[in-house]
């Protein structure tokens, strides 16, 4: 069926889906950022309008079903309805059909089960896929399949840095960047804090858009359609000027963390204690480590002078290179003619001998002789410090670097920054064990709280006149 719409119904987005969508070498579209965007209205449009004109079927899925009815469903009936296309489609309990035999499903993920029944359309959108579980997303992956050109569409917002399809999907791409327009579309252009990109492989695109990109928050550029949304554009500036985390996040869609009120390191801000630093071979090396195996072996790599500390690496190899013998090559290989000294932390109880290295051995007479041509000393204390106590002394420092103490951490250490803005506050006070199970290989152990025990074993060893002082004075 051939139908013609006024092109200024349409955000840049949506033309940037219509491209994709035509081309069949494309397999995951991905769109993501901030509120306000119009991505979800955007992708919503071009589901009506395919279904109407192309004849296509496309299944809308949501993580839970209790979520669908005020959500997206509301969105296409109301796309519908305010395009007056009411005769050409047929709207039912979670269906929607047009007179070309245009179908648009919709469907509560609960179980990845579910998911079995989808080999005959031609589009899965994930919406809201942050609440999705990675199993979730590969049984999209294995289940839509049997026609040419089938897609996976994912929309989020980047509420957590450490969320599975960061770490897990995009970050095992390498991208391309693509122009931002559409070539011979007018109105089609991405704002400056967008971006278009697709991976090397050619079957993956990812675009990132803000509320910039909404003519109905910003304006139409042409002055005569569209809408200025005074008061909204006016809350992002607020949040710009008191709420940079929450600004990044949710106008110019980067990926970020929320704070819930229970993290462990409540004053740790990443704009202020991360950045980059470099490694200084006129210093000693301050070497912490956390003695596990799972997810990886710990190693924080520091450098201090004065007040300062500041780490400059993490050495924390995951399967199948999870051991301390990698953790040896790894400092060796960085750090090979490193002469200024060595010291080494820890927790203490890694002083008694451990029936996984060498009998009679611990991890520190080993990890000595292992660097004999450092000649480290060891600097762990007899008892570690208590949990809270070391906690409260390091939000201090973050809070006002007392007794001015300044800590920062590179910002290539991910694994770090991660760990010290997501690990969160037992009910005791104590850091709370969250037990995870990795998806490849069925281990249990726990998320977080590795490269911050080895942040703590240091910084309270290193300042431990200013921690003992912090201590009797609290």
């Amino acid at each position: 069926m051939t139908v013609n719409f006024d092109r200024h119904l349409f955000n840049p987005l949506y033309w940037h889906i219509d491209a994709a969508f035509k081309d069949p070498s494309i397999r995951f579209v991905f769109i993501y950022g901030g509120s306000s965007a119009a991505k979800t209205y955007s992708i919503v449009q071009r589901f009506v309008v395919e279904a109407l004109t192309e004849g296509n079927r496309s299944m809308v899925v949501r993580k839970f079903s209790t979520d669908i009815d005020d959500s997206i469903y509301a969105d296409f009936k109301k796309v519908i309805s305010d395009w007056e296309l009411d005769p050409l489609y047929r709207i039912i309990r979670r269906q929607i059909e047009s007179k070309s035999n245009g179908l648009i499903r919709f469907r509560g993920l609960d179980d990845s089960e579910k998911i079995k029944g989808i080999s005959s359309f031609k589009r899965v959108l994930l919406e809201e896929m942050t609440q999705f579980d990675y199993e979730d997303f590969k049984q999209t992956r294995k289940r839509l399949r049997g026609m040419p050109g089938q897609q996976i569409v994912g929309l989020w917002n980047p509420i957590d840095e450490g969320h599975w399809i960061k770490k897990h999907v995009l970050d095992n791409e390498q991208w391309i960047e693509q122009p931002k327009h559409i070539e011979g579309v007018e109105y089609s252009e991405l704002s400056e804090e967008s971006f278009k990109r697709i991976n090397v492989d050619g079957d993956m695109l990812l675009i990132k858009t803000t509320y910039l990109d909404n003519y109905w928050v910003v304006g139409h550029p042409d002055g005569e359609h569209g809408f200025y949304d005074e008061h909204t554009v006016k809350d992002f500036e607020r949040d710009k000027k008191f709420d940079r985390n929450y600004y990044n996040i949710y106008a110019l869609g980067d990926w970020g963390k929320l704070d819930t009120g229970a993290e462990f390191y409540r004053h740790f801000r990443t704009n202020l204690h991360t950045g980059k630093v470099d490694y200084n071979p006129a210093l000693p090396l301050h070497l912490s480590f956390d003695e596990n195996v799972n997810p990886h072996p710990t190693c924080t790599v520091w450098q201090a002078e004065g007040k300062r500390a500041w780490q400059i690496d993490e050495i924390c190899p995951e399967s199948p290179n999870n051991s301390f013998a990698h953790v040896v090559m790894d400092i060796k290989s960085k750090y090979k003619n490193h002469q200024a000294g060595m010291f080494l932390y820890g927790d203490s109880t890694s002083r008694k001998s451990d029936a996984k290295l060498e009998k009679g051995y611990n991890l520190y007479r080993v990890l000595k002789r292992d660097l004999k041509q450092y000649s480290p000393q060891v600097r762990v204390p007899k008892a570690n410090p208590s949990v809270v106590m070391r906690g409260e002394f390091i939000n201090r420092i973050f809070f006002e670097e007392y007794e001015g103490i300044e800590v920062v951490i590179a910002d290539h250490c991910k694994k770090s920054i991660e760990d010290v803005k997501y690990v969160k506050q037992a009910p005791d006070g104590r850091k709370m064990k969250e037990m995870v199970t990795d998806p490849t290989t069925g281990v249990r152990y726990e998320k977080y709280g590795h490269c911050t025990d080895a942040m703590d074993y240091f910084l309270c060893r290193y300042f431990e006149t200013e921690y003992n002082k912090y201590r009797k004075g609290r």
